[in-house]
């Protein structure tokens, strides 16, 4: 339905109509048709329109406009001008004003409402009602930035269309928020700004501070990024209060900063002030970083410690509130597994280390790249050796402890996580680490602080991938396959460095000249670059490739600005040279001379280039010397001649001022002699005057006159006194006068002869510089000519050899084309030669564990021990004797050949705890490989059992050292696999299972059954699993465990053991390259002694302790007669140690048993029965076999529990109980052998 025209009268102005009417070329975006259609409603948007015209001037929309500023006339209706769009009054919209989706009408509609609320006269928020109604509109913005252009238009229309001087300032206030909050589109910020600036500058007195204030803020937020999270209500609150707010800015040392802002700081401005705050001049490579920290049990004792951290850039163009933002959703993100606790915050760093920060010596920037980069080391971002390391420690304790802190190793050791990586301390004991940082610190010892850290900075610098910036990525597509799935990227001056994620390891560096190109997506990255002289496109997926290419954009232009700056620095050099040489050239004062010389440095220059011989060289630089020298001689001539001529010039001066003043004395003395006339022909004629007067005058006046007459008189004489006296005063003048002429003349003369002399002498010797300097331009003229005879035939010479080296060129490339060649085929060779080494290792391990198997699957070794103290002293003496070092001897009863015993090994009573373990060690190693070991000491009391497994401070057993073996092992295969260890420790007790790893007080031990797992293992469930990653953690669980073992003294042992000890290790290693898993197990068992009642002394207690062993022991005798023995029957059942022992005898397992005896005639018939037990054991034979899971197996078996769990089936038991029959078809086999 069209719209009729209505005519309406001239309107008066209203500030801001210029603005509209310039802003024309708009309509377009407006959705003025639909609003003209809203008149079909009653008295719809555009109908109130019409009654515009029919109302008085001051009943219209006016924000206060004069009525003799000029009017301009009110567009008919039916035209649903711009005017009338964002001029009308009334109900709140029902559509948009913009043309827009129909989702963000509908949006624009709801949130036109929540304004009309906000601007309502009479309507009084609550701030916290104010807050959440004005963060409801900017979500709703950030997520539909189509919406920013909606919302300043119906700000506008806001602000035009109320009629209450409360509402105009409530809609002026809430458009500064919303200019705080987004900033229009291109389009629109034009118009906005012309409309605040028309209304700022003609509006009404209240509202233009108001448009200021908008245009301001909405200057300053134009010119930042769009926000990604809505501010606050605290924030909001604070902004419309015109309050600050205080953010606390933390730094990588700890410390921090607190700083004003509100919605519209930006990063950058935070930036400036908090450089300003701690006095950092430089600080252009500042950002600021939101951090989040986990943290979490960092030792299997249970301490908690720092795993991680995640840095994020915020951007300069960012928002202090969007970073804050970011820190409450990280709140609300996902943690690792691992994690017991989160702490974020925002952190005050580098964004990265560029080219120029070498040359900068500013104390506070020096020490936050000391603190970043020590920060980025102790986080293990720089794989380095163990000497690198500890020198990198070194430097940071005299940096920041001095050497006070080396000189206590103990203190050191507990504080090396300060200065070391975490995987690095478990790499050692730490006080190895401590000795080898005290070893690394004594060169550095004389560095104060500021040195120290400048050396580590030197020496981070120096590393290929040192100061580099990190990146977390994964690997999308990798042509050669040379990287892993996750890997983290490293970009510094140098290139692009390819890490390994877990453990951090350098794997691969692409030079800056190499990256051909390079670009990013919203989530991934790609580099073309040079490998092995072929271009190859590697892509990866990652959060931050913007600021990747930032980064390797930034690198780039430094060295390119570098060089550039190196090649302008070398044409001023150039420059510098040609103007020192002219001047030397002006100092000779002569055009010719300086050509002279000029053409003498050309000929020397010429003649070095051309490789003249060494003579010509020698008698040019003589020359150009001689000519110097003459040169040299001349100025100094020069120069004397100037004194002597400005002497005589002084001399002829007091000349002058002499005679002058002798003329002076002379008309002084005429003009005596003239005054002396004129008295003497003045007197008569006063004495005739007098006489004729006598004749006149009384005697009175006669006397007067007499009188008078006596004092002229007498003034007459005086006057001839002192004529005569100024005579003879210029007598002596005349005198002095003619003396000093007469000096002056003399000494004229004689200077006058002086000089000319030396101008003579001056003369005579530049007329013979002037002779040399003719003889030296023909020399140099010879030379010329020589030269260029000489260049001839050195050119002719030099293309003979250039043609020479052509040849020698074309030969050698043909020699390289060989060489390409032989070096491909060698790298075929030497990938053939890979191949067939690892195909080796393989059969190594294969054949090692063969060469095991081969020995005996049960192997049995000897060891007896010295005599006691009590046993010397009741005489006994040591009748165990050993003739080789696999046989065991001993008398018995009478008869007359002794008694012996073959076994694997025997030790005799001196062998070490380091001899025992020899030909132990090499278990270890299986266990690596995914074999079940036990090893277990079997004997009477009192015989060195516990000793052979445990030992003591000074002499360790074999436990101790087999875990240093493990850890030797995990750290030689640490970039091939990564290792997980468990541990648990069981003590069998008056047949009782008991769990020693158990805390103190945890409540009711659960039960504690004895199964067997899907791979033939013994296990316990219920017993407490501890996990290790290192030899301490190992041994602190073995010590915790040994602390409550059950022990007692008898007259046999001091310190008998009263039990049964079990103490297994789990090793499970995972291949990196194929995700292999290889579980094994190594298990140490200390057997109680056997012991009779009557030699020990047993009783109470005691006794029933011993009867309990007894039995135990009794048990596993018959199984051990009824393996030897091949029974189809073997009663595992029939105790809970032969249960425990069932995989360790006649299982799976490679076994290996210590048979401790007594070396004694006392006890003798014990060591009888222990030697025929050990030799029954050692024909016993197990089946083990190697416990390993490929990774498709292991992925198989997950989604397999993961579908029967949703299928709601119960997942079965992986373990089941322990049988005492063997398998059927073996013993029938052995049956038909």
């Amino acid at each position: 339905m069209e719209l009729t025209p209505i005519t309406s009268p001239a309107r008066a102005y209203v500030p801001g109509d210029d603005a509209i009417d310039a802003a024309a070329g708009l309509r377009e975006r407006f959705a003025l048709d639909a609003l003209a259609r809203g008149r079909s409603g009653s008295r719809g948007f555009l109908s109130r329109i019409a009654s515009v015209g029919k109302r008085s001037p001051k009943a219209t929309c006016d924000d206060g406009g004069d009525d003799d500023v000029p009017h301009s006339p009110t567009s008919p209706v039916g035209e649903a001008t711009l005017m009338d769009a964002l001029t009308c009054a009334g109900a709140p919209l029902t559509t948009s004003m913009l043309r827009l989706s129909s989702d963000h009408q509908a949006k624009s509609v709801k949130l036109n409402a929540v304004l009309t609320t906000l601007v309502n006269e009479h309507e009084d928020m609550k701030s916290e009602d104010f807050a959440s109604a004005v963060q409801k509109i900017a979500k709703e913005v950030i997520k539909r930035e189509e919406l920013a252009d909606e919302m300043y238009a119906q700000l506008i229309r806001a602000t035009r269309s109320t009629v209450g001087e409360r509402s105009r300032r409530k809609a002026w206030e809430l458009l500064r928020i919303f200019a705080a909050l987004f900033a229009p589109s291109r389009d629109f910020i034009g118009f906005i700004s012309e409309y605040m600036n028309e209304v700022a500058s003609r509006g009404v007195v209240d509202v233009q501070p108001l448009a200021r204030a908008a245009l301001h803020t909405m200057k300053r937020t134009s010119k930042s990024a769009m926000r990604r999270h809505a501010p606050s209500p605290e924030e909001i609150v604070a902004f419309a209060k015109n309050e600050e707010l205080r953010v606390v800015i933390s730094f990588l040392d700890g410390t921090f900063e607190d700083l004003p802002y509100d919605m519209t700081t930006t990063v950058k401005e935070a930036v400036e002030e908090l450089a300003s705050v701690i006095k950092l001049q430089n600080h252009a490579s500042f950002s600021l970083f939101t951090v989040r920290k986990f943290f979490g049990k960092i030792t299997s004792s249970g301490k908690d410690g720092l795993l991680s951290e995640e840095h994020r850039d915020v951007g300069d163009g960012g928002f202090v509130s969007d970073a804050l933002g970011d820190i409450r959703k990280m709140k609300t993100d996902a943690t690792p597994s691992k994690a017991s606790a989160v702490t974020t915050g925002v952190l005050f760093k580098k964004r990265m280390f560029r080219e120029s920060d070498e040359t900068i010596d500013e104390p506070t920037f020096v020490l936050l790249s000391y603190v970043q980069a020590k920060h980025d080391f102790i986080m293990g971002n720089y794989p380095l050796s163990r000497d690198d390391a500890a020198l990198l420690a070194a430097l940071q304790v005299q940096a920041d402890e001095g050497p006070t802190l080396v000189e206590d190793v103990a203190t050191l050791s507990m504080t090396l996580g300060k200065y070391l990586p975490r995987v690095m301390c478990n790499t050692r004991s730490s006080s190895d680490w401590a000795e080898h940082i005290a070893r690394q610190h004594v060169p550095v010892k004389g560095l104060s602080s500021d040195e120290a850290r400048l050396a580590l900075l030197r020496m981070v610098r120096s590393l290929p991938y040192g100061n580099s910036t990190f990146f977390p990525t994964r690997r999308v597509d990798d042509p050669i396959g040379l990287l892993p799935g996750k890997l983290i990227i490293g970009i510094n001056k140098r290139g692009v460095h390819f890490f390994r994620e877990q453990p951090m390891e350098y794997l691969y560096t692409a030079d800056l000249r190499d990256i051909m190109q390079f670009g990013s997506a919203p989530h991934a990255i790609f580099f073309k670059m040079r490998v092995s002289g072929a271009l190859h496109v590697f892509q990866f997926e990652t959060k931050e490739g913007e600021s990747v290419c930032m980064a390797l954009q930034t690198h780039i232009n430094d060295v390119m600005m570098k060089k550039l700056a190196d090649r302008n620095a070398a044409t001023p050099a150039k420059d510098a040279t040609a103007m020192d040489a002219s001047s030397r050239g002006e100092a000779v004062n002569s055009t010719s001379d300086a050509a002279l010389a000029a053409a003498s440095n050309e000929a020397f220059a010429n003649q070095a280039k051309a490789g003249d011989s060494v003579s010509t060289q020698r008698q040019i630089r003589d020359l150009t010397h001689k000519l110097e020298q003459a040169n040299a001689e001349r100025t100094a001539l020069m120069a004397q001649l100037g004194d002597i001529n400005e002497a005589f010039h002084e001399a002829n001066d007091r000349l002058e001022a002499e005679r002058a003043a002798k003329m002076d004395i002379a008309a002084m003395m005429k003009s005596l002699e003239q005054q002396l006339r004129d008295e003497r022909n003045a007197a008569p004629a006063r004495a005739d005057a007098v006489a004729d007067r006598l004749g006149d005058l009384s005697s009175i006046q006669i006397k007067e006159l007499q009188d008078e007459l006596d004092i002229e008189t007498k003034r007459a004489r005086d006057g001839e006194a002192q004529l005569f006296e100024l005579q003879q005063t210029v007598a002596v003048l005349e005198q002095k006068a003619k003396r000093t002429d007469a000096t002056n003349a003399d000494e004229l003369a004689r200077v006058n002869a002086e000089k000319q002399a030396e101008i003579s002498e001056l003369k005579d010797l530049y007329n013979a510089s002037e002779a040399t300097v003719g003889e030296l331009k023909r020399e140099i003229d010879a030379l010329r000519s020589a030269q260029d005879e000489q260049k001839a035939a050195l050119t002719e010479e030099m293309m003979k050899e250039l043609n020479d080296l052509r040849e020698l060129k074309a030969h050698f490339a043909s020699q390289e084309s060989t060489t390409r060649e032989l070096m491909a085929s060698q790298a075929e060779k030497i990938k053939e030669l890979e191949e067939k080494y690892s195909q080796e290792v393989l059969l190594r391990r294969r054949y090692f564990n063969m060469l095991e198997d081969m020995k005996g699957k049960i192997r049995v070794y000897a060891r007896t021990r010295p005599l006691t103290g009590i046993e010397s002293s009741q005489n006994q003496k040591a009748v165990l004797a050993m003739p080789d070092e696999f046989t065991c001897a001993h008398p018995w009863r009478g008869e007359k050949k002794d008694r012996s015993y073959q076994f694997d090994e025997c030790f005799p009573a001196m062998s070490s705890q380091e001899q025992v373990f020899e030909d132990t060690k090499y278990l270890v190693q299986s266990a690596m490989d995914g074999y079940n070991v036990c090893i277990f000491a079997y004997g009477q009391t009192g015989s060195g059992k516990t000793f052979t497994i445990y030992g003591d401070d000074e002499n360790p057993g074999l436990t101790p050292r087999a875990m240093r073996e493990v850890m030797r092992c995990i750290h030689r295969d640490s970039g091939k696999c990564s290792v997980k260890m468990e541990c648990y420790m069981l003590e069998l007790y008056r047949d009782e299972l008991i769990d020693l790893l158990r805390p103190q007080g945890a409540g009711d031990a659960p039960k504690l059954d004895i199964k067997k797992d899907t791979k033939g293992w013994v296990t316990v469930p219920n017993a407490t699993v501890t996990e290790v990653s290192n030899e301490d953690d190992i041994l602190d669980v073995i010590q915790t465990g040994l602390k409550v073992r059950k022990t007692a003294g008898t007259k046999m042992n001091v310190e008998s053991s009263r039990s049964h000890l079990i103490f297994s290790l789990v090793i499970e290693t995972t291949d990196s390259q194929t995700g292999t898993i290889t579980k094994g197990k190594l298990s140490f068992v200390d057997l109680a002694g056997s012991e009779r009642v009557k030699k020990s002394g047993a009783e109470g207690d005691t006794l029933k302790e011993a009867q309990a062993i007894n039995k135990s022991l009794s048990a596993l005798g018959d199984v051990i007669s009824a393996l030897a023995s091949e029974q189809p029957h073997i009663p595992y059942r029939n105790h809970k140690l032969t249960m425990l022992l069932s995989d360790s005898i006649g299982g799976n397992c490679k076994t290996l048993m210590f048979v401790n005896v007594s070396p004694t005639d006392g006890n003798i018939e014990e060591t009888q029965n222990s030697l025929t037990y050990a030799t029954r054991v050692r024909t016993i034979k197990n089946d083990n076999g190697k416990n390993v899971i490929t990774k498709e197996v292991q992925v198989l078996r997950q989604q397999l529990a993961h579908w029967k769990q949703k299928a709601g089936q119960v997942q079965e038991q992986d373990t089941v109980e322990i049988a005492n029959e063997i398998q059927v078809e073996d013993f029938k086999n052995k049956i038909a052998l």
